[in-house]
């Protein structure tokens, strides 16, 4: 074959292939491109041909995309292939997948690179889509379960686990086909139910399903298709309603009222309560406190480190502290980085000092987190004992409070008594 047949072969596929196909200088401008990207991109080839990569690539993109560049350039990757934006002639992004390939000279100089660029706008909001679903589901108490086109599980919320006892981790890839079933229903029956759920998009109804322990059990399902453009299944959202539990529900709605959803620590509503009963226990004698701790440095790990690590840090300081309290003393979470303590029966304030600075030096020791993290933090306590500081859960609150300013301006990482001077 002669070289102007091979020419003739490369520019027929390359103008007609069924992905977007540029060469591009070193620098960034198009050398050559096909009307595929063009209709990626949604420009006119005498509309793109001026413009640099740079210039349509989304911001928020365009650093990634230049260090892979440099990589190129200097021989340190062959090729590279990324997802990323660009910016279509009206202002609008574009997923794309990209692969570039350097092309050299005969004296190893950059010559050209070659580009080719995939639309996959689709799956991006497909994606989109999944995680709304998901994240919809979540925040309810039905299990919610994941399928792909072949009803096989991709994910599955905790909801989900906590009803068919299986972990996601075990069955992650398998059919769901059979993994749940009672045998209480019949082939016919599940041929009926799929087949709605192919046709109209959806099917719901009661369905006996059976738990990883043996446990047979009545719940309510409704299976969604989730369908692309063309109508075609990309995968089905299964949403799980155990109805045998439902006795359950208003009593874990009395708990999400009482306690705090991310330490399971008591809330400022109980913690009201149970004030409320120790202070009219002391008054047939004995001696009370309440200890207000806010710690020193969480401000700065949740903001460098982000809220999941500030969140489990919390957590961590939950557990902490509770474990070094009695079993009859109230550790509830004000919010935010606020804890508060109420011990009853107290001997002295001198036990009570111990006592703050045993949890302090708790606080102090650092904290193993998840990925390997650890993190420390300090602590500082305001004290306030009842009945002589105050006969009201409010008051007593407000004036362990005041305690606690005066630790934190004396330097923080210490405990301060409520003085009668403070008022």
């Amino acid at each position: 074959m002669s070289v102007s047949s091979y020419e003739d072969l490369f520019s027929t596929v390359f103008e007609h292939a069924g992905t977007g196909i540029a060469l591009v200088a070193p620098d960034g401008r198009w050398l050559r491109l096909n009307q595929k990207l063009c209709d990626i991109l949604g420009y006119t080839q005498d509309e793109l041909l001026p413009k640099s990569f740079q210039d349509i690539t989304h911001p928020d993109d365009l650093n990634a995309d230049l260090d892979r560049v440099r990589s190129l350039l200097a021989g340190e990757i062959a090729s590279y292939t990324m997802e990323k934006r660009y910016l279509q002639r009206r202002g609008e992004p574009v997923w794309v997948r990209l692969t570039v390939t350097l092309i050299r000279k005969p004296d190893g100089s950059p010559d050209y690179f070659v580009s080719v660029v995939e639309d996959i706008g689709a799956s991006k909001r497909l994606e989109q889509q999944l995680r709304q679903h998901a994240l919809f589901f979540e925040t309810s108490e039905q299990g919610v379960v994941i399928l792909d086109a072949d009803r096989r599980v991709v994910d599955a919320n905790a909801a989900f686990e906590r009803i068919t006892e299986h972990r996601l981790d075990e069955i992650r890839g398998q059919s769901i086909l059979g993994l749940l079933s009672s045998d209480r229903h019949d082939a016919y029956f599940f041929r009926q139910m799929w087949q709605a759920v192919r046709q109209e998009g959806h099917w719901q109804g009661e369905i006996w399903n059976r738990r990883k322990g043996g446990d047979v059990y009545l719940e309510w399902l409704s299976v969604h298709a989730v369908k692309d453009a063309r109508g075609h299944v990309q995968a089905y959202i299964g949403a799980h309603t155990d109805i045998s539990r439902m006795q359950h529900v208003q009593s874990e709605m009395e708990r999400l009222a009482h306690y705090d959803a991310l330490t399971g620590l008591p809330n400022r509503l109980l913690l009201m309560s149970r004030l409320a009963h120790a202070i009219d226990r002391v008054k047939r004698g004995g001696m009370g406190a309440v200890l207000f701790l806010d710690l020193d440095g969480f401000k700065q790990i949740n903001d460098t480190l982000g809220h999941p690590v500030g969140d489990e840090l919390l957590q961590a300081v939950g557990h902490r502290l509770k474990a070094r309290l009695r079993d009859m003393d109230t550790l509830a979470r004000l919010g935010g980085d606020e804890f508060i303590v109420v011990l009853e029966d107290v001997e002295t304030p001198d036990s009570v000092a111990v006592l703050a600075q045993e949890l302090l030096l708790q606080l102090r020791a650092p904290f193993k987190l998840s990925l390997g993290r650890k993190v420390q933090v300090g602590g500082s306590v305001g004290i306030a004992l009842f009945p002589q500081d105050g006969r009201e859960a409010a008051q007593l609150i407000a004036r362990a409070d005041q305690a606690l300013y005066e630790a934190k301006a004396a330097g923080k990482g210490c405990f301060r008594f409520f003085m009668r001077h403070l008022l």
